[in-house]
């Protein structure tokens, strides 16, 4: 069952940057090292970094001279994304926006998902969302979708777990149950408890090369980490480049 807008709660919460400590500026270097490389962005190309969180990919591209939106629905990320652009001098247009309501057609010459930013709804929803992100990019644009890869996930599946940061104790209890990976995290800090949900469905290689071909997209290539590594059965990740077919 599908605890609906957990993201709403979660991702505005003051603990959702310490659980995901381990998800850092160098991951998302990497990831545009592996995006200049392979299709050559042009400094001129409009940028989207959809469901951006706290910006470190937007950054990182602003850092290199992109043009770069970003949108997200947690102020609370958003407005940490803003400090740190204003701290580094750059220039990055960042809103917060919910994905459901996102509109607009044929902007961007690069529309990006990073870190599993998707899977949140139920199916049809999800598929709408996709819709929305595809409609974003311009005739012959790049959308550039990363996942999770659920092979790896389910072969490497920890139930429970518990770390310690910044003086919080977390722990995070998982279980895969109709094709959905569902996460309860619970928060000890000074004596207080507080749990937060994730729930985030589960989809294959096939399904998102599926939606990719419904909204006229061509697959370029697929890799399995960020340093762009060839996707295999037990990468961690599956990051579609995909073109958009012209009119």
């Amino acid at each position: 069952m599908i605890k609906y807008c957990w993201f709403k709660d979660w991702f505005n919460s003051p603990y959702y940057l310490d659980v995901y400590s381990h998800r850092g500026e160098e991951e998302a270097k990497s990831f545009v090292d592996l995006i200049e490389k392979e299709i050559h962005p042009e400094k001129s190309w409009k940028i989207l970094d959809f469901c951006c969180g706290s910006g470190r990919l937007s950054l990182e591209l602003a850092e290199r001279g992109f043009r770069v939106y970003g949108i997200d629905l947690s102020e609370n990320l958003i407005q940490k994304a803003k400090i740190e652009s204003l701290k580094r001098n750059l220039s990055v247009d960042f809103e917060i926006c919910d994905m459901r309501q996102f509109s607009r057609v044929g902007e961007f010459d690069l529309v990006i998902n990073f870190f599993t930013s998707f899977g949140y709804l139920n199916s049809n929803e999800n598929q709408e969302v996709f819709n929305q992100m595809s409609q974003a990019v311009s005739p012959n644009g790049w959308f550039i979708f990363d996942y999770l890869n659920p092979d790896h996930l389910i072969n490497s599946f920890v139930p429970f777990d518990v770390k310690y940061e910044n003086g919080i104790k977390i722990a995070q209890s998982r279980k895969i149950e109709n094709d959905r990976i569902l996460k309860d995290i619970i928060i000890q800090i000074n004596g207080n408890e507080e749990i937060f949900h994730e729930s985030v469905q589960l989809y294959s290689r096939e399904d998102i090369i599926n939606f990719l071909d419904i909204n006229n997209f061509k697959v370029h290539k697929i890799f399995g980490d960020y340093e762009g590594g060839d996707y295999r059965i037990d990468s961690p990740r599956m990051i579609f480049f995909s073109k958009k077919c012209g009119k």
